[in-house]
Order: structure tokens, then C-alpha cells, then sequence
């Protein structure tokens, strides 16, 4: 980055923390609160949401790492080294929230007798 730039890695980190917030209080309100009829509607609206929240985890980390020296200086293996467990888990969680959300749908649709 260059001198005299202001660095919003604060708020980076804070527009992270809402993400995860945010993906936290959506799987917990799909575990345990009732919809009725719009369940189905409802958990595939929130799909799309989460889908969005892990895009956007994804830019937030990648502006993170973007403003390190190595990752400006092409030293990939020094921020797969210093950043492993972030850059690991990461995609683990997208995964298992991928996976959570398909279940979920899967298993209404096939508890309930619905057209789609």
C-alpha cells in the first residue's frame, strides 16, 4: 500500500465479524425456529443470503491478505505458511455450510410432499 493511504483493515475485520454474525444467527434461526407454510421458501431465501455472506468472507479475507507484504510481493508460500489455519478454514466452513444448507433442504422436501 502506498504512504499516505489509509488502511481500513478495522473495518475490514469488523464487515468480517458481522459475516460470521450474521451466517451464525441464519443457521441457528433455520435449527430452531418454525416458519409454517414458507419453510421451504424461507430456508431457500437464506441459502441465497449465506451463499452471499461466504462470497463476500471470501473478498473481505482476500483484501486482507492483500495489504501483506508478501502477498504484494508475490511470496504466496510465506502467506500460506503465516496463514494456514485462516486460509483453511475458510473453505472448510463454506464447505460444511454448503453441505448444512443441502441437508436441510433436502430433508424438508422429503419430510413434507412438495412440487419442487
Amino acid at each position: 500500500m502506498a504512504e499516505g493511504q489509509p488502511s481500513y483493515w478495522r473495518f475490514k475485520i469488523a464487515l468480517l465479524f458481522v459475516f460470521f454474525l450474521l451466517d451464525i444467527s441464519i443457521h441457528s434461526s433455520l435449527e430452531y425456529d418454525e416458519f409454517g407454510e414458507y419453510t421451504l421458501y424461507i430456508q431457500a431465501l437464506f441459502s441465497g443470503v449465506q451463499i452471499f455472506i461466504q462470497v463476500g468472507v471470501f473478498i473481505v479475507l482476500f483484501s486482507l491478505l492483500s495489504e501483506t507484504y508478501p502477498f504484494q510481493n508475490g511470496l504466496l508460500g510465506f502467506i500460506k505458511d503465516d496463514f494456514f489455519t485462516i486460509t483453511l478454514l475458510v473453505p472448510l466452513y463454506a464447505t460444511f455450510t454448503s453441505c448444512l444448507v443441502g441437508y436441510r433442504i433436502v430433508s424438508f422436501h422429503s419430510t413434507k410432499n412438495c412440487m419442487w
